[in-house]
């Protein structure tokens, strides 16, 4: 098919680094499937950890694992751990126990893209909550009953959440190098016509290195690369693409989150507040909007839903 501008914004992929077992038992994050897949997976844990009688196998299905401690993991181990203690009172035989969370993340602080300040902080939530933060950790294998890390530690388990990388899609790689690497119009040099943006390509950062895949970054992204193809078409030069956002935002679930916002660093209820807000403010039309607005004013007075879909798609 012929093409006169072409624009790939075909994202990433999880990237399981060919680690043994992790790509067959790890849950990824990328999608909305993956995360009904994800939810599914914690409230069979608990429904069959209501009927283990072997404590061993009960506290396997009890610990939650997720791997990566950037945006992504930290927001997940923060809502499974509130989606765990929301729903732990419809299961009688679990009371008095003590569900187990661990977020493994190579790195020396949670949350790099932040401040070490709200990095520490975010840290000091988790850890009072009693969510387990592994630094310096990596894993190194997987299996359908624990996970093992490069320093030889075992953690049993049977949910473990992955977040600790991506890759562009495999598409890319039948075009050129993955991951494309444009100039600063979002062009790819020497492929006339051709325009990349996400998390499929590198794109350049005037005060250095390149621009994190990022939602808010592919949404600037998108529009300048509309606005750059339109130019050439009307025979103009493209400009580059300069990214002006405003701050970023991390919940920590329990109604907290921490972030920065126009150069000031904000947490607590306050941050978790902006940190909804925002997301309200990203939905398109009325109607999902005030969908999403009600549901999230049921949530501050209702349980959670806990009914599972089975195989012919009615719920449970």
């Amino acid at each position: 098919m012929p093409y006169d501008e072409l624009v790939l914004a075909v994202g990433a992929v999880p990237h399981f680094f060919d680690l043994p077992g992790v790509g067959e038992h790890a849950f990824p994050m990328k999608s909305v499937e993956d995360a009904t897949g994800l939810r599914n997976q914690v409230l069979r844990a608990l429904e069959r950890a209501d009927l283990e009688p072997d404590p061993a196998e009960q506290a396997r299905l009890l610990t939650f694992v997720v791997a990566g401690g950037g945006f992504a993991g930290t927001e997940l181990v923060a809502e499974l751990f509130d989606l765990v203690h929301d729903v732990l009172h419809f299961y009688p035989r679990l009371h008095g126990l003590r569900p187990r969370f661990v977020i493994v993340h190579a790195g020396e602080r949670l949350l790099p893209e932040l401040s070490p300040k709200l990095g520490l902080y975010a840290q000091r939530k988790l850890d009072g909550r009693g969510i387990e933060v592994r630094l310096g950790a990596r894993v190194a294998k997987a299996t359908a009953e624990d996970i093992t890390l490069f320093s030889g530690d075992s953690i049993p388990t049977r949910t473990l959440a992955w977040t600790a990388g991506n890759r562009p899609n495999p598409l890319v790689q039948q075009i050129t190098q993955a991951p494309l690497v444009v100039d600063a119009t979002l062009q790819v040099p020497g492929m006339p016509g051709l325009w990349a943006l996400g998390d499929c390509a590198r794109i350049p950062d005037p005060v250095g290195g390149f621009h994190p895949p990022t939602a808010q970054h592919a949404i600037r992204e998108g529009k300048a690369v509309a606005k750059n193809i339109a130019a050439v078409l009307a025979g103009r030069r493209p400009v580059p693409f300069r990214f002006g956002g405003l701050g970023v935002l991390v919940s920590l679930g329990h109604r907290t989150a921490v972030g920065e916002i126009g150069g000031r660093q904000v947490s607590g209820f306050l941050a978790w507040v902006l940190w909804r807000s925002v997301y309200l403010s990203k939905l398109p039309g009325a109607e999902k909007w005030l969908r999403v607005l009600a549901d999230l004013t049921l949530d501050l007075g209702f349980p959670r839903d806990i009914a599972l879909p089975t195989k012919d798609g009615r719920h449970a």
